[in-house]
């Protein structure tokens, strides 16, 4: 018969181990941050052209922190979505300035885009549309109808139905999914990463993928 002032020990060394595969998790997750320093950004480096992760034309060690992060840090950045408190100073030349939340999503994007800026290597989260105006009109007219929690929806949906599939791609420093079908070229007018100028004029080249692929893949933002 077990005495009764011994059961507690029993206990703890009976369940101890039913619980030590949650704390380890617990404790993996933890190690990566809950979420960046995104709305203090102030960086010249990244505003005129490239995607955030290139490190050619964005010197960021929040961005070399994402990076570091892999998947993990995709997640987080969804979270972050939602963030609506302003950015001090513009994220990209000629832009006005954006969310935070807005900016979580342009990265997501750019993690998503290939090194050639020329293809998405996800599906696509929105209907292709249209726009002849200069980039920041075409995106300010889009969020007229698409608030920040809709734009983070579309990607929990993406990261939910596909985040065993998505791995890192260390040569084109981007992430692709397994098994993909074939990626969405994009226009030839929207071929480049945003925003690229010249002159100070906007000259029709890609706002992020998910707003100027082509019609025919994905749900792209077209600016001519």
């Amino acid at each position: 018969m077990i005495a009764t002032k011994n059961l507690p020990t029993i206990l703890t060394l009976v369940l101890f181990p039913m619980f030590l595969p949650i704390l380890t998790s617990a404790q993996t997750v933890s190690a990566h941050p809950k979420t960046y320093p995104l709305n203090t950004r102030s960086n010249i480096t990244c505003r005129a052209k490239g995607r955030f992760q290139d490190r050619g034309y964005c010197v960021s060690v929040v961005m070399d922190q994402i990076v570091a992060d892999g998947k993990f840090a995709i997640p987080v950045l969804i979270s972050q979505i939602t963030d609506a408190r302003w950015i001090a100073e513009p994220v990209y030349d000629y832009w006005p300035r954006i969310r935070t939340g807005e900016l979580a999503y342009f990265i997501l994007e750019d993690l998503f885009l290939d090194d050639a800026w020329q293809k998405s290597t996800m599906p696509s989260l929105f209907p292709a549309q249209h726009c002849d105006e200069p980039s920041w009109v075409c995106w300010e007219k889009f969020r007229k109808t698409h608030n920040l929690k809709e734009l983070q929806a579309r990607w929990s949906a993406f990261w939910m139905a596909n985040h065993d599939r998505i791995s890192w791609d260390g040569k084109a420093r981007c992430f692709r999914l397994s098994n993909a079908e074939r990626p969405t070229t994009l226009d030839r007018h929207t071929s480049m990463n945003i925003p690229n100028f010249h002159d100070g004029h906007f000259d029709g080249l890609r706002i992020v993928h998910s707003y100027v692929a082509h019609p025919s893949g994905t749900n792209g933002l077209i600016c001519a």
